[in-house]
């Protein structure tokens, strides 16, 4: 059973909205957002199929000493396989879901094949082994000499596309034989 909020424009049978409507945002320096309001009808009712129907597995991984949950749902349908859903099929077959760029957080074993694959176009990694080691060296210096040194801590993220990733997988493989943990594949990132 799953608890969701749903939405108020969701309701209706699903289908696929005019791709031609969509309208493009110019951020500056050469970036922009496109956006589509209306591209798909029938959300709501879409989210409880998938959500009731669809084969979802999760994940574990080892974080520090300790195997822990990966906190999202998977489900991978290769090309050519029926999706869950006929308006995601006529998603694919109008080329709808090529016009997407999908840029995800965080990187997991399952996300690896999609970046190599240019599925999925980059993913942001937030170095959560980075901004830890940050929040306990704060913790420590608010704790040894009653104030932080800082009211402000910025750590930038990473940007892990096909073109980074070998070197990436390579360098979180280094930084983990570093820190005495055991060498990670691609499958174990």
């Amino acid at each position: 059973m799953h608890y969701q909020q749903t939405s108020l424009f969701g309701t209706g049978v699903p289908g696929l909205g005019d791709l031609a409507r969509a309208s493009r945002t110019h951020l500056g320096r050469g970036a922009w957002i496109d956006t589509l309001p209306g591209w798909l009808s029938g959300a709501d009712e879409l989210f409880d199929r998938l959500a009731g129907r669809v084969p979802w597995r999760a994940e574990q991984r080892r974080m520090y000493d300790n195997v822990v949950a990966v906190p999202r749902l998977l489900c991978h349908y290769g090309p050519g396989e029926p999706l869950p859903h006929p308006v995601l099929d006529a998603a694919r077959d109008t080329k709808m879901l090529e016009q997407l760029t999908v840029i995800t957080t965080d990187l997991f074993p399952a996300l690896v094949p999609e970046i190599r694959s240019g599925a999925v176009e980059a993913t942001i990694y937030q170095r959560p082994r980075t901004q830890g080691r940050m929040a306990f060296r704060l913790l420590q210096e608010f704790l040894v000499e009653g104030a932080c040194s800082t009211k402000h801590l910025m750590l930038s993220p990473h940007l892990v596309m096909r073109g980074n990733l070998d070197f990436f997988l390579q360098r979180k493989a280094t930084d983990a034989d570093t820190n005495g943990h055991s060498r990670k594949t691609d499958s174990e990132v």
